[in-house]
Protein backbone atom coordinates (compact mmCIF):
# COMPACT_ATOMS: atom_id res chain seq x y z
CA UNK A 1 0.00 0.00 0.00
CA UNK A 2 1.16 3.07 -0.65
CA UNK A 3 1.80 5.21 1.81
CA UNK A 4 0.90 9.14 0.78
CA UNK A 5 -2.48 7.06 0.22
CA UNK A 6 -2.47 6.05 4.11
CA UNK A 7 -1.76 8.99 6.32
CA UNK A 8 -1.88 7.63 9.94
CA UNK A 9 -0.48 4.25 10.05
CA UNK A 10 -1.14 2.76 12.81
CA UNK A 11 2.02 0.30 12.29
CA UNK A 12 4.70 2.41 11.51
CA UNK A 13 5.80 4.56 14.70
CA UNK A 14 9.24 6.11 14.02
CA UNK A 15 11.35 7.08 17.24
CA UNK A 16 13.58 10.03 18.50
CA UNK A 17 15.88 8.80 21.03
CA UNK A 18 17.34 11.92 22.17
CA UNK A 19 14.23 13.87 22.30
CA UNK A 20 13.49 12.92 25.78
CA UNK A 21 16.11 11.27 27.28
CA UNK A 22 14.10 9.92 30.42
CA UNK A 23 12.06 7.34 28.49
CA UNK A 24 14.67 6.89 25.15
CA UNK A 25 11.08 6.02 23.35
CA UNK A 26 9.07 9.22 22.05
CA UNK A 27 7.21 8.86 18.80
CA UNK A 28 7.73 11.03 15.94
CA UNK A 29 4.94 13.17 14.21
CA UNK A 30 4.48 11.30 11.55
CA UNK A 31 1.86 9.07 12.38
CA UNK A 32 -1.29 9.35 14.33
CA UNK A 33 -2.40 5.96 16.64
CA UNK A 34 -5.37 4.46 18.35
CA UNK A 35 -4.91 3.91 22.11
CA UNK A 36 -5.86 0.06 22.04
CA UNK A 37 -2.41 -0.54 20.14
CA UNK A 38 -0.46 1.40 22.48
CA UNK A 39 -1.68 0.12 25.20
CA UNK A 40 -0.75 -3.75 23.94
CA UNK A 41 2.88 -2.00 23.71
CA UNK A 42 2.67 -0.83 27.53
CA UNK A 43 1.39 -4.07 28.73
CA UNK A 44 4.51 -5.59 26.56
CA UNK A 45 6.79 -3.28 27.82
CA UNK A 46 5.71 -3.63 31.55
CA UNK A 47 6.36 -7.56 31.30
CA UNK A 48 9.62 -7.06 29.83
CA UNK A 49 10.81 -4.45 32.38
CA UNK A 50 9.81 -6.58 35.07
CA UNK A 51 11.73 -9.18 33.45
CA UNK A 52 14.74 -7.50 33.23
CA UNK A 53 14.44 -6.35 37.31
CA UNK A 54 13.86 -9.95 37.70
CA UNK A 55 10.73 -8.71 39.46
CA UNK A 56 7.71 -11.33 39.33
CA UNK A 57 5.03 -10.58 36.63
CA UNK A 58 2.80 -10.05 39.62
CA UNK A 59 4.82 -6.98 40.84
CA UNK A 60 3.65 -3.22 41.02
CA UNK A 61 4.68 -1.16 38.06
CA UNK A 62 6.01 1.69 40.03
CA UNK A 63 9.45 0.15 39.96
CA UNK A 64 9.22 0.75 36.04
CA UNK A 65 8.34 3.95 36.31
CA UNK A 66 10.67 5.27 39.59
CA UNK A 67 13.82 7.22 38.88
CA UNK A 68 16.86 5.90 38.40
CA UNK A 69 18.59 7.55 41.24
CA UNK A 70 15.72 5.50 43.15
CA UNK A 71 16.33 2.18 41.57
CA UNK A 72 13.52 2.58 38.46
CA UNK A 73 13.94 2.18 34.48
CA UNK A 74 12.26 5.96 34.26
CA UNK A 75 9.91 5.02 31.68
CA UNK A 76 6.35 6.64 31.03
CA UNK A 77 3.53 4.89 29.24
CA UNK A 78 3.62 5.12 25.94
CA UNK A 79 -0.13 6.35 25.73
CA UNK A 80 0.73 9.29 27.71
CA UNK A 81 3.92 10.21 25.75
CA UNK A 82 1.93 10.10 22.46
CA UNK A 83 -0.51 12.08 23.98
CA UNK A 84 1.84 14.75 25.23
CA UNK A 85 3.08 14.12 21.48
CA UNK A 86 -0.24 15.49 19.91
CA UNK A 87 -0.61 18.17 21.63
CA UNK A 88 3.07 19.28 21.26
CA UNK A 89 2.55 19.04 17.39
CA UNK A 90 -0.55 20.78 17.67
CA UNK A 91 1.32 23.75 19.38
CA UNK A 92 4.00 23.11 16.23
CA UNK A 93 1.24 23.86 13.62
CA UNK A 94 -0.05 26.58 15.27
CA UNK A 95 2.83 28.43 15.72
CA UNK A 96 4.77 27.30 12.35
CA UNK A 97 5.60 30.12 10.11
CA UNK A 98 4.26 28.34 6.78
CA UNK A 99 1.10 26.39 8.06
CA UNK A 100 -0.11 28.33 11.16
CA UNK A 101 -2.90 30.57 9.18
CA UNK A 102 -3.83 27.70 7.90
CA UNK A 103 -3.84 25.47 10.91
CA UNK A 104 -6.01 28.27 12.58
CA UNK A 105 -8.43 28.51 10.02
CA UNK A 106 -8.78 24.81 9.83
CA UNK A 107 -9.37 24.71 13.94
CA UNK A 108 -11.58 27.57 13.72
CA UNK A 109 -13.54 25.55 11.02
CA UNK A 110 -13.49 22.69 13.60
CA UNK A 111 -15.20 24.43 16.13
CA UNK A 112 -17.19 26.26 14.48
CA UNK A 113 -19.18 23.04 13.16
CA UNK A 114 -19.18 21.92 16.97
CA UNK A 115 -20.60 24.78 18.34
CA UNK A 116 -22.42 26.06 14.67
CA UNK A 117 -21.41 29.91 15.36
CA UNK A 118 -18.40 31.63 14.74
CA UNK A 119 -15.82 30.82 17.12
CA UNK A 120 -14.40 33.59 19.62
CA UNK A 121 -10.71 32.94 20.88
CA UNK A 122 -12.33 31.73 23.77
CA UNK A 123 -13.79 29.12 22.10
CA UNK A 124 -11.06 27.75 20.30
CA UNK A 125 -9.43 27.76 23.89
CA UNK A 126 -11.97 25.93 25.65
CA UNK A 127 -12.10 23.13 22.94
CA UNK A 128 -8.49 22.95 22.44
CA UNK A 129 -9.29 22.51 26.50
CA UNK A 130 -11.29 19.96 26.22
CA UNK A 131 -14.08 21.33 27.61
CA UNK A 132 -17.76 19.78 28.07
CA UNK A 133 -19.18 22.61 28.98
CA UNK A 134 -21.64 25.40 27.42
CA UNK A 135 -21.56 24.87 23.70
CA UNK A 136 -19.05 22.08 23.65
CA UNK A 137 -21.69 20.09 25.74
CA UNK A 138 -23.95 18.86 22.86
CA UNK A 139 -23.19 15.81 21.02
CA UNK A 140 -19.67 15.60 18.39
CA UNK A 141 -20.53 15.58 14.78
CA UNK A 142 -16.97 15.61 14.22
CA UNK A 143 -14.75 13.27 11.93
CA UNK A 144 -11.46 13.00 13.26
CA UNK A 145 -9.01 15.46 12.97
CA UNK A 146 -5.63 16.48 14.16
CA UNK A 147 -7.85 19.00 16.32
CA UNK A 148 -10.19 16.09 17.71
CA UNK A 149 -6.99 14.01 18.12
CA UNK A 150 -5.61 17.18 19.97
CA UNK A 151 -8.63 17.66 22.06
CA UNK A 152 -8.84 14.18 23.01
CA UNK A 153 -5.10 14.16 24.13
CA UNK A 154 -5.80 16.73 26.21
CA UNK A 155 -8.96 15.08 27.92
CA UNK A 156 -6.79 12.09 28.20
CA UNK A 157 -3.89 13.68 29.93
CA UNK A 158 -6.10 15.99 32.20
CA UNK A 159 -7.02 12.84 34.16
CA UNK A 160 -3.54 11.58 34.46
CA UNK A 161 -1.25 14.80 35.42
Amino acid sequence: MDKRLHPCPVAEIGCHKNLYPATRLIPSQKWCCTIRPLNLLDRDIKHIGKKYLNLPQRASVESLYLSYQRGGLNLLPITIVADISQIAHGLALLHSAHLGHLAMAFLKSVVQKRIRRQPELQDLDSYLNGSMEGAFANEPTDISNVWTSQRSATRRLRSKL
